[in-house]
């Protein structure tokens, strides 16, 4: 039962601190592809946030910007 315990409670830490890292916001417009932002030690799902923001934002610029996380 110990065992299982400090399994169950390794798993947990490893999964809530394994996330945190630095980000780049990659977006591209068909033809070449940029860094626009760089987040750092930032959650996977903040970073995924802003950088969707920020692909709504270029999009008024050019529909066909698209942007993700690397």
């Amino acid at each position: 039962m110990k065992k299982l315990t400090f399994i169950f409670a390794f798993t947990v830490l490893l999964g809530a601190t394994s996330c945190v890292k630095d980000w780049q916001c990659e977006c591209t417009d068909g033809t070449s592809t940029n860094v626009v932002e760089t987040y750092p030690n930032t959650k996977l799902l903040d970073a995924k946030k802003v950088c969707d923001g920020r692909e709504k934002d270029l999009k008024t610029l050019n529909s066909n910007i698209s942007c993700k996380i690397k």
